[in-house]
């Protein structure tokens, strides 16, 4: 650890107690029960017959087998302890027929799971003036196939998946001054923020840092993105950290955000906040990444930046998550 990281100051807080805050750390003494934060449940389903062309005498069209695409969401009850979720990575799949028969699945390995974090949306209640948040439901997909050439089944009687999630059992949030520094502040081991430039203005404000990352022990993300409505191809956070793809990383940046000076968030979580994050640079040094990014905020309070605040996930691990749902109609044409 630097100097540097040692002299500066930064204030570590519990999540639980911040009212700007979300996130939620799990019991270290509890196994994490997906069944008391997860919940599936099925979304589209889209169903081709495929024709063949014989090349006989007489050709004719031959039917074959008949494929199905299931979609479905999984909505998160209790975020405590769940760092992401690798959605697009669906394993151990079973298809049940209204018979109980299996299906055919078709391959669904991933060579490296992608742990989508979680992502918030909200909406402003007029009747009390309260914003109103939601966790974004993580999307799953796979394809099954009918062998036999015929009808498609009433329902499935069973379906039956597993996927990985990321979890922490410590969730932290470290609140650096909203100040110019030439110290940086050490966030965590291997991860050092300078803030190099901050202005404040009545309704806007902006800050200008380089942050020094050891990509074998951190996973930060490329930029911060505002609250999304929608799971996309870039989702911002675990979708675009840098982190070795070795092992897990020691410890994970979940959030940025910037706090008044009661703790209240006016970046992520204000009524009216509007925020653009964007890097200018990025590079290696030493075995080091860095990267420069710069953030610009506005909205009614702006003016009153006080803190920086990383929340962060201390030694992530991963576990397995079995999912099934019983009786699922099919539709028909």
């Amino acid at each position: 650890m630097s100097s540097a990281m040692r002299n500066a100051s930064a204030v570590v807080v519990c999540v639980c107690a911040i009212p700007a805050m979300l996130w939620a750390q799990g019991d270290a003494n509890t196994p994490w029960d997906p069944n008391a934060h997860l919940v599936a449940y099925p979304k589209s389903m889209g169903m081709t017959t495929t024709f063949e062309y014989t090349a006989e005498a007489e050709p004719v069209w031959q039917r074959g087998p008949n494929k199905m695409q299931f979609s479905g969401q999984i909505a998160v009850t209790d975020p405590a302890g769940l760092i992401g979720l690798a959605a697009d990575t669906v394993m151990e799949v079973l298809v049940l027929d209204e018979a109980g028969e299996p299906l055919m699945t078709g391959p669904l390995s991933q060579p490296t799971p992608l742990y989508e974090p979680v992502v918030y949306t909200s909406t402003f209640w007029v009747p009390t003036g309260e914003m109103i948040y939601r966790i974004v439901p993580f999307e799953f997909s796979f394809d099954t196939v009918i062998p036999t050439p015929g009808e498609f089944p009433s329902h499935l009687s069973r379906i039956e998946w597993s996927m990985n999630a990321l979890l922490s059992d410590t969730v932290e949030a470290i609140d650096l001054p909203f100040a110019p520094s030439e110290e940086g502040i050490g966030v965590a081991p291997g991860l050092e923020v300078f803030v190099e430039q901050t202005s404040i203005e009545e309704d806007c404000y902006q800050y200008h840092s380089t942050v020094l990352i050891d990509p074998t022990r951190i996973a930060y993300p490329h930029t911060h993105k505002p609250l999304s409505e929608s799971r996309g191809d870039d989702i911002g956070l675990l979708r675009g950290y840098l982190w070795s793809k070795t092992g897990l990383p020691e410890t994970v940046v979940v959030e940025i955000d910037v706090l008044d000076a009661d703790g209240v968030s006016i970046q992520n979580y204000a009524q009216d906040a509007r925020t653009v994050g964007f890097v200018i640079g990025t590079g290696s040094e030493e075995g080091l990444t860095i990267i420069a990014q710069t953030l610009t905020g506005t909205g009614r309070g702006a003016g009153a930046a006080a803190f920086i605040r990383y929340v962060v996930a201390r030694n992530p691990y991963r576990q397995k998550v079995d999912f099934a749902l019983e009786d699922v109609p099919v539709p028909g044409f």
